[in-house]
């Protein structure tokens, strides 16, 4: 479906993608031109005077429930809106949501997938970020570690280019480029900002995972700056158990993002928050001084043996990352979470041979 009949089609759009793809940049486009704003699916409060509707991120409060989804979707029927445009990670989005829709507006809503970026598209992003960077060469680095396919998710192309630019164009193996590209985003870019006794980029990057593991785990969208700023999925930054005020200073870098309301801060990108968390959970089960166990973080993880489903990505990354204990609970928990998530190539010999 092309952008423009997004913009004018009445009625009811559905716009999938697998993250990192555009969903939100899409809908930040459409509601710029329409003149309206876009909410996320958690914080939506539709009323009478809203025609048109740019709803993000069903696939955030999917975690909670069908409860909650159904909820959401009668309180925008009920408010009688011309236009509504909805967008959810493709992979938790099911056929029944979409008959769901159908039966609740009395109409067939729109089903829209962003089409994933083109060579020559592929190559005007990446000259757009890195223009003193050849893509030819580029290309030819990633390829050497069979990430080229996925490089047409403008998410991942980023950060890929990223840890390209970092390496200065000598990227040593498929683990650096995600190791590399966090680097990236901890880097300041500012030169006018000072960094005489500025905490080093190593300590913000271990406070920023030790972040991100606790929103995920937690179920929640990111952190606040005071009172005012709190709510339900915005818990204050002095609450997350982070000593000093040090740890602060990782809210000023590009691992995180502006949330929709002033003093509220998300990380940048739930690819990155994943990355990140595994990072931190591993280190601490490995940790000999840590009490922290597989179990236990497989228990919040998958409760009842289930693995939470906005938790998936998170138990790729650790099983890519993690001892082979590790792998094995993973993947006797949801192979195909290990599998679809993380770097599979990374996993042991013994759990990849039959």
């Amino acid at each position: 479906m092309p952008e423009a009949d997004l913009l004018t089609a009445p009625g009811i759009a559905i716009v999938l993608a697998e993250p990192g793809a555009g969903k939100t940049d899409l809908l930040e486009s459409v509601a710029d031109r329409l003149g309206c704003t876009r909410v996320r699916a958690s914080t939506v409060r539709p009323s009478d005077r809203d025609m048109t509707l740019i709803v993000d991120a069903f696939d955030e409060v999917a975690r909670v429930g069908d409860a909650r989804v159904y909820d959401i979707l009668y309180e925008i029927r009920d408010a009688e809106p011309d236009r509504v445009l909805l967008s959810s990670r493709s992979g938790e989005w099911e056929v029944s949501r979409t008959r769901l829709v159908r039966d609740l507006f009395g109409e067939e809503p729109q089903v829209a997938h962003l089409v994933p970026l083109d060579g020559g598209e592929q190559r005007q992003l990446f000259e757009h970020f890195h223009p003193q960077r050849s893509f030819e060469e580029f290309h030819a680095n990633i390829s050497r570690f069979d990430l080229h396919h996925i490089l047409g998710n403008p998410e991942f192309l980023h950060l890929f280019a990223s840890a390209y630019d970092e390496a200065d164009g000598r990227l040593l193996s498929r683990g650096d480029v995600f190791t590399l590209a966090i680097e990236n985003l901890a880097r300041e870019s500012n030169p006018d900002v000072l960094s005489r006794g500025a905490p080093p980029r190593h300590k913000k990057i271990t406070w920023a995972n030790e972040v991100f593991s606790k929103l995920l785990l937690s179920g929640v969208d990111g952190v606040a700056l005071g009172d005012i700023a709190e709510d339900d999925l915005h818990p204050q930054m002095e609450t997350l158990g982070l000593a000093g005020d040090e740890p602060l200073s990782v809210l000023g870098t590009r691992l995180f993002r502006p949330g929709s309301a002033a003093n509220q801060h998300e990380p940048v990108h739930r690819i990155v928050a994943e990355y990140g968390s595994a990072q931190h959970i591993v280190s601490r089960i490995d940790d000999p001084t840590c009490l922290l166990t597989v179990a236990q973080c497989l228990a919040l993880i998958a409760p009842n043996g289930a693995v939470r489903d906005d938790l998936r990505g998170l138990l790729g990354w650790m099983a890519a990352l993690g001892s082979e204990r590790l792998q094995k609970a993973a993947i006797d928990l949801d192979p195909y979470a290990v599998l679809s998530n993380g770097d599979p190539s990374r996993m042991t010999s013994a759990l990849r041979c039959p």
